[in-house]
């Protein structure tokens, strides 16, 4: 949608999409079979962590609460977007558990990452193609907020 929106290849902008290039390549090196020495291991582990921190810093400095227009329609837009991936997506996720039988860590992996808010990359991805930053930003930071509510609460349920 905002390659189209901003009259750019679709194709174009998935073969250019960092978060893409990173999956493709690393289920080509699994399937081939690829063992990574320990050092890497550890370089890249350290390089996650802060990319977390970093990812989160860029949606914090793309945040413009004093300066956001928000409108009744862009509040409830918000508003469905929050309730269907804080409150469907695992509402759904748990009946899918309890009818398909899942139990253990098994369950509580698949739930957890229902009940996620979402992830700060979208607010990069929004900015690298011409969304609208400061809404995305302003969806994960309330997002997240809730998050922290939402999550303790799908797990207990478990």
């Amino acid at each position: 949608m905002l390659a189209r929106h901003g009259e750019a290849s679709v194709w174009r902008e998935l073969a250019r999409n960092p978060l893409i290039l990173a999956t493709l390549a690393g289920v080509a090196a699994n399937v081939a079979g690829f063992q990574p020495p320990e050092a890497l291991l550890q370089f890249l582990g350290r390089l996650g962590e802060a990319a977390i921190a970093l990812g989160l810093l860029a949606v914090g400095a793309g945040l413009r609460t004093g300066n956001a227009k928000v409108g009744a329609g862009a509040t409830a837009a918000a508003a469905y977007l929050l309730t269907i991936k804080l409150v469907a997506m695992p509402l759904a996720t748990l009946a899918l558990i309890r009818w398909t039988g899942l139990t253990g860590v098994y369950a509580d992996v698949a739930l957890a990452f229902s009940a996620l808010p979402t992830a700060s990359s979208a607010f990069i991805l929004a900015q690298r193609m011409g969304g609208d930053g400061t809404r995305v930003a302003w969806l994960i930071s309330v997002g997240t907020l809730l998050g922290m509510l939402s999550l303790p609460f799908w797990l207990s349920l478990r």
